[in-house]
């Protein structure tokens, strides 16, 4: 009889033996609302875990930009290929190191020259080789030294905001007395003097699809300076500028391809430069009456520079353009 009236209360009251259990499990924090709880909590500790892994990374990746790698130089033998003294820590150089060159100045002095994305530095080559535990008659640059700070760095050139691309030393003419580099950044080339330590001068370039070269348009004895600047829709920009000043002497506008070799010039005995140059040419034939393009190159003579001569391939006889 007990059995069956608690059958009949249950049937009743269905809702009854739950809501007991509810009670029972929220009593005991076991329930939905428990399990819930532990959920949120879990996934609070992984955010902030989430959190602190990526604050650790940026501050790594912060210094990673404020305390550059320093720079090291080696010094080898000429003569056997033997390391000379021991590595040397040359300082900080701000950016990431490209490139480096041995360079003379006027005064004979050695330095070596730090290319990086954000500029131009040089270090006294007698100086490095004093910190080797080294002897020798190597003398530094008077003008240069007052430049350099406490670790021996001297910066020539800044360009924290537009990286430098390139440094080319300025080539070309009778004389060697030149101690001009020329620095291309993303927007600019320029003279840079090392005699003076400053610009001469400075032109836009943004889109240059070759390395500059020099030669000889005028006979002020300075080297002038071979650009070629992508104009879009497969046509190049060809611009020969002052060397001295770096104005614009000559300039022409012609098709190119991606594979054209590089302008290059030769020096004459009257002191002027043949300039060569590559492009591209279009061409019909009569057999299939359809136009093509084929490479050609071009010579132009400073003394005749309304006349450009053209040749698109070695058993051709020369066209001339004006």
């Amino acid at each position: 009889m007990s059995d069956s009236a608690d059958a009949n209360c249950a049937e009743a009251e269905p809702l009854k033996g739950q809501h007991e259990e509810e009670e029972t499990d929220r009593s005991s924090g076991c329930g939905c609302t428990g399990k819930t709880g532990v959920a949120k909590l879990s996934g609070w500790r992984t955010a902030m875990l989430l959190l602190s892994l990526f604050i650790c990374l940026s501050v790594v990746f912060a210094f990673s930009f404020i305390l550059p790698c320093p720079t090291e130089l080696v010094f080898f033998s000429g003569k056997t290929g033997e390391v000379i003294g021991s590595s040397k820590d040359v300082g900080v150089a701000p950016g990431q190191v490209r490139s480096h060159m041995q360079f003379s100045t006027s005064s004979k002095a050695q330095y070596i020259l730090l290319h990086t994305d954000r500029g131009l530095y040089a270090m006294s080559l007698a100086w490095l080789v004093i910190r080797a535990n080294l002897t020798s008659n190597l003398e530094e640059d008077k003008s240069w030294k007052q430049r350099a700070n406490e670790q021996g760095l001297i910066t020539l050139y800044n360009s924290s905001s537009d990286p430098l691309q390139s440094v080319l030393r300025v080539r070309g003419g009778y004389s060697s007395s030149s101690r001009s580099l020329l620095l291309h950044t993303q927007s600019t080339v320029m003279l840079f003097d090392t005699n003076k330590l400053g610009v001469t001068w400075t032109s836009n370039a943004s889109n240059l699809i070759s390395t500059p070269s020099f030669g000889n348009f005028n006979t002020d004895e300075d080297p002038d300076v071979v650009l070629e600047e992508d104009q879009g829709n497969n046509t190049k920009r060809v611009v020969i500028l002052d060397g001295q000043t770096g104005g614009v002497l000559w300039k022409v506008i012609m098709p190119f391809n991606s594979d054209d070799p590089q302008p290059a010039t030769i020096l004459t005995l009257n002191s002027f430069s043949v300039f060569m140059l590559w492009g591209e040419s279009h061409t019909h034939d009569n057999h299939t009456s359809l136009e093509g393009e084929q490479h050609s190159s071009y010579l132009l003579h400073p003394l005749h520079e309304t006349v450009l001569l053209e040749r698109r391939n070695s058993a051709q006889n020369i066209i001339t353009f004006q």
